[in-house]
């Protein structure tokens, strides 16, 4: 399996939605922006957010596997 880098861009928080659909939390993730994280295969890395892992997981799952071109 490959290892997978993955770099924080961008955070958001929408807190609208939270109030409506979630119990509120006072810090979801506490992800920075710029920090870069590398997956050994699909191992979440340390200090990487559950909620975060959820949405990039199959991601990264699919490139440690040699996968491309997740739109196309």
């Amino acid at each position: 399996m490959k290892r997978i880098k993955i770099t924080v861009i961008r955070k958001a928080r929408y807190d609208d939605l939270i109030e409506k659909y979630e119990n509120p939390i006072e810090h979801a993730c506490d992800l920075q922006e710029g920090q870069v994280f590398i997956c050994d295969g699909w191992q979440r890395p340390e200090g990487f957010c559950d909620s975060a892992w959820d949405s990039v997981s199959p991601f990264v799952m699919t490139l440690a596997h040699g996968g491309e071109d997740f739109y196309d």
